[in-house]
């Protein structure tokens, strides 16, 4: 597909979860993808799932505002709760799956951009920043290391920061786990089995 053909990618969060349903540029042959809003392994997924040049509606959350931090405002359209998923809802599509798709195929028949409220503005700047912070941060780290390879006095401790710095620059940029106190779940990310999808709901 070219840039103009690469297609339109609905998401439904419901908790920690979400579910992306990606239809081609005719808005048509759905596929999906699922996984975990809090984990760096689902972020990973999710920004893995959506094709390069896709238009992406989302439901406001954090993960809307990630995206909208690394996909851009032309690509992201953040939709707002009240004034959209659960309006939908109460018509009487089915939160997941369903709601995903339906979001993506609004996104094919409208593609308009709602314009960012005065909170996602700022939760934009906010991880712009802490995004411009971690950079320096990686980039005064090495340079110190870099002094000390040359000089001679570089410890095995330096060498493995070095290997961390490298290892950051290429997964950081989707934030940290959100560290939570509770047991990791018997059931792998995309089981939907019954057991599984059991599980998940009386874990919530």
């Amino acid at each position: 597909m070219n840039d103009t053909e690469t297609g339109y990618v609905g998401v439904d969060i419901i908790g920690d979860r979400y579910v992306l349903c990606v239809l081609d540029y005719e808005g048509m042959h759905p596929h999906y993808a699922r996984g975990r809003c809090d984990t760096v392994k689902g972020r990973e997924k999710f920004f893995d799932s959506i094709p390069l040049g896709a238009l992406l509606m989302i439901v406001e959350s954090e993960l809307a505002i990630l995206s909208l931090h690394l996909l851009g405002e032309s690509q992201v359209f953040i939709q707002q709760e009240s004034q959209g998923y659960a309006v939908w809802e109460k018509a009487g599509i089915q939160r997941g799956e369903r709601m995903a798709n339906f979001a993506a195929k609004v996104l094919h028949s409208t593609s308009k951009q709602m314009p960012l409220t005065e909170k996602q503005q700022l939760q934009l700047l906010e991880m712009q920043g802490r995004e411009m912070e971690r950079i320096q941060g990686i980039t005064d780290g090495s340079l110190s290391i870099i002094e000390k390879i040359q000089d001679g006095s570089a410890t095995d401790a330096d060498i493995s920061k070095a290997f961390e710095n490298e290892y950051q620059s290429r997964v950081g940029h989707y934030l940290v786990e959100t560290k939570k106190n509770e047991e990791p779940s018997p059931f792998a990310e995309d089981d939907e089995s019954f057991l599984a999808e059991l599980y998940r709901l009386l874990k919530k």
